[in-house]
């Protein structure tokens, strides 16, 4: 899947590859993830998942497990 932005509200669980230029996550995914800006966690996501992306922004009671490569593309 690969889209200019993409949203997944708390209802959403998504497994597989993503490939996005943003990305906002409020529910389930697993995976791997690839953001060329930035890609941000509400409070009610959970992920299991190897990240790449230019920013990351969480906010508190997201839940994270994996890998993450910062680049700080952002243009």
């Amino acid at each position: 899947m690969t889209k200019e932005y993409t949203f997944f509200d708390e209802d959403t669980t998504v497994k597989g590859v993503l490939k996005t230029k943003d990305l906002i996550v409020a529910g389930n995914f697993e995976g791997e993830i690839d953001v060329k800006h930035k890609i941000f966690l509400k409070s009610s996501a959970n992920i299991k998942a190897d990240i790449k992306a230019g920013k990351l922004m969480v906010e508190e009671g997201a839940i994270y497990n994996g890998k993450i490569k910062l680049t700080g593309a952002v243009d």
